[in-house]
């Protein structure tokens, strides 16, 4: 067996804590990726181990690597990996749950070894990216595909068929290029799925996890020529977003670069209507098609008024409207009772709020994906 050992590693951005339960230090992490022969355990060997691991907070990269497809060097590298993964409690990886994982544990279980995930935190970075899957829009939702965005560039330029050749040929004839090509690929594996992590400023924002930086209203120009009145949020996220990314979402247009996200959003003219929750305390003016509290309407004709419903003890309010989702603490207006589309009226008050355009654009973000 050979170990290929890279030390004085970076790789642990702040974005990692966005994946990880909240008791788990730097020193409790290892990620990992596993190269075999194929894709049952049972036929297959698993020829190639990577791993970037963290002690004293100094990160390397560790490599373990059969030299030949027989048990004693599948045995050696598993035999490393368990030492290796000793006193870490947080596997990070790359769709491992479906294969990596499970393909060790029959591994380690056909040697009468102790499987190192045992009671062991598993974070599969494949499931919880998974939610970002319609914004994203890559061809696959597979780590190389993701890893541009991320803005990584990986050197290999192999799949994992290929590499079982590279291995097998290696294994027979030896060879320092073929070697190389083994090391870089999987080397490759593990340094892109750390830069996925870079997804974690993506994940603070649809959690909520930001600040206010300006909103405004501006103008554009519609593809018939039309002018379209619009509102540019800009918040400030707490993580660094490593490249330019734009998608859209229902009602909005989403940009991130650096720590800054800007969504627009159209500005909506017409005239609304509030409903008030406790319609018992109103009474219904029909002739104005609005409810007015007891109160007040104790004074108004008995002739002119009636009980209100919940269908109609409103108010209609005419001006600037942006649509909502979830439920922002703001008070929501509809077109009528029945609609299901709500809307929050573009106030001053709402422009002085930072509070309040939080609550707002929290709450869109969440109904528009869970993460």
């Amino acid at each position: 067996m050979l170990t290929n050992k890279i030390f004085n590693y970076q790789f642990m951005p702040e974005s990692a804590k966005l994946f990880l339960p909240a008791d788990i230090e730097e020193d409790d992490i290892l990620f990992f990726d596993i190269e075999t022969t194929g894709l049952s355990h049972r036929n297959s060997r698993v020829y190639l181990i990577g791993a970037a691991l963290c002690t004293d907070g100094k990160w390397e990269m560790i490599q373990f690597l059969a030299q030949k497809e027989n048990e004693k060097e599948e045995y050696a590298v598993l035999e490393a990996f368990q030492s290796l993964c000793a006193r870490k409690r947080c596997f990070l990886h790359f769709n491992g749950s479906t294969f990596d994982i499970p393909y060790l544990q029959h591994k380690y279980q056909s040697y009468r070894l102790t499987s190192p995930f045992k009671d062991a935190v598993s974070v599969d970075l494949y499931r919880t990216l998974r939610p970002l899957r319609t914004i994203l829009q890559t061809e696959n939702f597979r780590q190389k595909s993701l890893e541009p965005l991320a803005g990584y560039r990986r050197q290999d330029a192999m799949d994992g068929k290929e590499l079982i050749k590279v291995y097998r040929t290696y294994a027979k004839t030896g060879g320092q290029t073929l070697l190389n090509l083994l090391f870089l690929h999987n080397h490759d594996d593990v340094e892109g799925m750390g830069c996925l992590l870079a997804f974690g400023a993506l994940l603070a924002l649809l959690r909520g996890n930001f600040r206010m930086r300006d909103i405004t209203a501006v103008t554009d120009r519609a593809m018939d020529g039309s002018l379209l009145q619009e509102v540019l949020f800009t918040v400030k996220l707490p993580l660094s977003f490593p490249t330019r990314l734009s998608f859209s979402l229902p009602c909005a247009y989403v940009t991130l670069e650096n720590d800054c996200c800007k969504m627009k959003m159209p500005l909506l003219e017409g005239t609304l209507k509030y409903y008030y929750p406790d319609y018992k305390n109103y009474y219904y003016l029909p002739l104005e098609d609005e409810a007015v509290h007891k109160s007040v309407g104790v004074y108004v004709d008995p002739a002119c008024r009636e009980k209100a419903k919940a269908s109609n003890c409103c108010k209609r309010v005419s001006g600037y409207f942006l649509r909502a989702f979830g439920a922002p603490q703001i008070p929501l207006l509809k077109s009528s009772y029945e609609s299901g589309d709500c809307y929050i009226q573009w106030t001053d008050s709402f422009l002085r709020n930072p509070e309040m355009q939080i609550s707002f654009l929290s709450e869109y973000l969440k109904s528009q994906i869970r993460v």
